[in-house]
């Protein structure tokens, strides 16, 4: 008869439990990570990874997504599932993230190949004020919206200036400018015809773009009305059955190689994922935009307001609507009617990209912020 002491009775014990209660998981060592083998994979723990990068995170056990935050950038990932969100695209993973009583593990070899390169060390270095002529950060395409067109003439000012005219003509200088700097950008009109609001949103929905910025210019009924403003989508509408529609409605893009289809409930959740991310960055940019404008041009800044405009509300990118002053107020129609003017504008809304771009790659452009530990 073989006898055991106490001692190694308990070592058993503790053994069978990880690797009944893991999937038949074995540990080891890899690199600076502690890994155990969950189903013949390599896994570490989300929270170790977190703590040696410096990386703020929040677990929602009611959405069941942990999301990251650092660096240059921010992942949220759907625990027990293979589908995340980086910087608010989505990828598709070949083995789930899981979770146990101990917290959530990671699939190494995401770690390695996706994790690694977000968040890694970042040398402490001094920066200067100064950030040269361009610098529009991740920004590579703007969608420019010009509002109105053809048989739609938008507001009319009390001289006849036609909104429509205004926007165009806004739009191109801001093309110009930004082209001027590398950046490419994408007219949804580049001449006097009429766009559906459905064509604007799908102008802005096409792979490949950064942004979507329309241009418009207001008319209120009381004439002494004036100022710039920017706007982004309200959180007063359903940001559930807005994601329900664009799962319903919306190919979603999947970063990665593997066949698997997310269900609709899944697709809802990834698209309320990408919704609240947008929103956030879309706040920025408004700010951003305002910002630049009040320290640049003579006008009143109204500043940042949220509405439901469809283009808005069906923008699958960070959305902005500019309204850059009152047709019906007959000093900013005079303004308007210059082409220095609108120059100036059009400058102003383009540093206000810049200084959003390089903002949002130096802090990670969001404002999550890690309430509970993983």
């Amino acid at each position: 008869m073989i006898r055991y002491d106490r001692r190694s009775v308990n070592a058993l014990l503790m053994v069978a439990f990880f690797v009944v209660f893991n999937g038949c998981a074995t540990t080891g060592r890899n690199g600076a990570f502690s890994t155990i083998r969950i189903n013949g994979a390599r896994y570490i723990a989300l929270g170790e990874f977190c703590d040696a990068r410096s990386v703020a995170r929040s677990y929602d056990p009611l959405t069941r997504v942990a999301t990251l935050t650092g660096a240059n950038h921010q992942a949220r990932i759907v625990v027990d599932d293979t589908f995340i969100l980086i910087d608010g695209h989505p990828h598709q993973l070949p083995l789930p993230v899981v979770y146990s009583k101990d917290g959530v593990y990671i699939p190494d070899q995401f770690r390695r190949d996706v994790l690694d390169g977000l968040f890694e060390r970042q040398p402490v270095v001094v920066i200067s004020d100064y950030r040269g002529d361009a610098g529009f950060g991740s920004i590579k395409k703007v969608v420019i919206d010009a509002g109105h067109g053809g048989r739609d003439p938008g507001a009319i000012g009390r001289s006849g200036l036609l909104e429509k005219e205004v926007t165009l003509d806004i739009s191109r200088r801001l093309a110009g400018l930004l082209n001027a700097d590398g950046v490419e950008t994408s007219l949804v009109r580049s001449g006097d015809r009429y766009i559906t609001l459905a064509g604007r949103v799908v102008a802005a929905n096409r792979p490949g773009n950064s942004i979507f910025v329309s241009i418009h210019a207001n008319a209120n009924p009381s004439k002494n009305m004036k100022g710039f403003e920017v706007y982004y989508i309200t959180p007063r509408i359903s940001d559930t059955a807005r994601a329900l529609s664009s799962a319903r409605s919306e190919h979603l893009a999947l970063d990665g190689s593997f066949a698997a289809t997310p269900s609709l409930t899944l697709k809802a959740l990834l698209w309320d994922m990408i919704h609240t991310y947008n929103r956030s960055e879309s706040i920025l940019l408004s700010k951003s935009i305002c910002d630049v404008t009040g320290n640049s041009l003579d006008t009143k800044v109204i500043g940042v307001k949220s509405a439901n405009y469809h283009v808005l509300r069906g923008a699958s990118i960070p959305a902005v609507l500019v309204e850059v002053g009152f047709l019906s107020n007959s000093s900013e129609e005079q303004l308007l009617k210059e082409g220095s003017y609108r120059q100036k504008i059009a400058q102003a809304i383009h540093d206000g990209i810049r200084d959003f771009g390089q903002s949002r790659d130096d802090t990670g452009g969001n404002n999550y912020a890690a309430h509970r530990g993983i």
